[in-house]
């Protein structure tokens, strides 16, 4: 139906083209053409009679010529108008028309796809149909018990709350689950990325990498980064961005909320390297969110890779992370002053000055923002 409505825009947009080019024409035509003039003199302004009448021994102002000037150009195009004007009244009509059968071929199209799925659901064909090809469907009488309807999944996905181990853990089975209902979407063409199978396989694997994600977080809990493995929950975080990645055109998610959950999900899974090196080449992303930045740090404030001078400078760079996360408005200061990932900042007496800079009230935070601002200027 997109498609549908894409191709009415642009027939609008062609059409519109064309009215502006005509106008142009004619207006160029009120210059030019000697026989357009003459026309115009004769049936709209006789402009000799005008003259002699009007201007002869009298001097006009420059608006008053103007205006005569625009009258005669208006009543040259009046005549033209309707014929511009018709090519995006027919346009219009022609949509307006069609679209009611183009959308019961859409929906029967998709709704086509859905039902050779049937077995994979385990339910018969006659028990695929889509609610929009039934004008008298009701969510109460019909539509509660619908286990395997992969949008119901979404629909519940988006509302769930986490707040405790009981519920993260929860989340993280039902994120299975959304991975699971990827079978129950049809592949379609994976060439076209405006196909709405293609929109709803990355919203269903962009769910479950989200609720995974966090649900790996709340586990984790206090705990240091260096024992986040293993983590079956981070590992199925993991598996669904890594799903996602093949759907990213679809846009079910905003990059900035792909890239951090993808870094959190390699960092609760205990691959430090990892979830740095694709912070860095994503650099770019504006991330506004405040604690993952304060992540980055703890993952720089582990980092134990290559020789003393590297680990050095990955300590200090944490303590840039942990400014950014401040700035957006980190509040966790109490934690991160006594987090067993900071240790080994605190042990370089130079570094641990600086992460103590970064960690400012957050009191502090309007006033320290409007002195940034103002040294940038």
């Amino acid at each position: 139906m997109l498609k549908v409505v894409g191709e009415y825009h642009e027939k609008i947009k062609a059409a519109q083209t064309s009215y502006d080019l005509g106008f142009r024409q004619i207006q160029a035509k009120l210059f030019s053409d000697a026989e357009m003039r003459e026309k115009m003199l004769q049936t709209s302004v006789d402009a000799e009679s005008y003259y002699l009448s009007n201007m002869e021994g009298k001097r006009k102002s420059e608006y008053a010529l103007q205006g005569v000037t625009r009258s005669m150009k208006r009543r040259a195009v009046a005549g033209h108008r309707p014929e511009l004007e018709a090519k995006i009244d027919s346009v219009h009509s022609e949509f307006a028309t069609e679209y009611p059968r183009k959308y019961q071929e859409a929906c029967r199209t998709i709704e086509s796809k859905f039902k050779q799925l049937a077995g994979k659901m385990e339910v018969s064909q006659l028990a695929v149909w889509m609610i929009s090809l039934r004008s008298n469907f009701n969510w109460a009488s019909e539509g509660q018990d619908r286990p395997k309807d992969p949008f119901r999944l979404i629909s519940t996905a988006r509302k769930m709350k986490m707040e405790s181990t009981g519920d993260a853990k929860a989340a993280h089975e039902f994120s299975r689950e959304c991975l699971k209902a990827m079978e129950h979407v049809p592949m379609g063409d994976p060439r076209d990325t405006s196909e709405v199978f293609f929109y709803y396989r990355g919203l269903l694997s962009g769910r479950a990498g989200t609720l995974s994600t966090k649900a790996a977080a709340i586990q984790l809990g206090s705990e240091g980064l260096d024992r986040a493995f293993p983590n079956a929950t981070a590992g199925t975080a993991l598996y669904a961005w890594s799903l996602y990645k093949a759907y990213e055109k679809s846009a079910a998610f905003p990059r900035p909320h792909y890239i951090a959950n993808n870094v959190a999900a390699n960092a609760y899974s205990g691959k430090i390297q990892e979830a740095l090196k694709l912070a860095r080449d994503n650099a770019g992303e504006r991330i506004e969110d405040p604690n993952y930045w304060y992540l980055l740090t703890r993952l720089c404030g582990v980092y134990k890779y290559g020789s003393p001078a590297n680990i050095e400078s990955y300590l200090d760079q944490g303590t840039y992370h942990m400014r950014e996360a401040m700035l957006l408005g980190f509040a966790g200061v109490d934690e991160a002053k006594i987090h067993p990932d900071l240790d080994k900042i605190r042990k370089y007496p130079n570094i641990a000055a600086k992460l103590n800079n970064a960690m400012f009230e957050p009191n502090n935070l309007f006033k320290l923002t409007k002195l940034s601002s103002a040294a940038k200027k």
